[in-house]
């Protein structure tokens, strides 16, 4: 199968190879369209190494790399998928850098209510 992007390529790759099958021109041309588990994966390892966490920026760049190679609706479900693993493991590193700062001062304010515990 194909993406529509990808068929003025594969017309002109066949009209200079007339008598090749289609299908060979296609895997030639690597345009045989990612299935949406290659296209998941493609998504989390580029998107994880670009560092980029905006949704428009993500999806522009990544719909320009495989433009004739993948279906838009599988790049966009990809893309959502990242961003909602990305903004969860943002938010479990918040909730823990949270937890970490206010554990001294409750330390300290055990150690001040026990010093006045004592002195009363």
């Amino acid at each position: 199968m194909i993406t529509k992007e990808a068929i003025p390529d594969i017309i002109a790759a066949w009209s200079k190879e007339p008598d090749k099958p289609i299908d060979g021109i296609i895997n030639k041309l690597g345009l045989r369209r990612m299935s949406p588990e290659e296209v998941r994966k493609y998504v989390m390892e580029r998107a994880s190494k670009l560092g980029i966490n905006d949704r428009s920026k993500l999806m522009n760049t990544l719909m320009k790399e495989l433009r004739g190679k993948a279906d838009p609706s599988d790049i966009m479900r990809a893309i959502d998928e990242y961003l909602k693993k990305f903004s969860k493991e943002i938010n479990r590193h918040k909730h823990r850098d949270a937890a970490c700062s206010a554990f001294p001062h409750y330390i300290i304010y055990m150690q001040i209510s026990n010093i006045n515990s004592l002195s009363a």
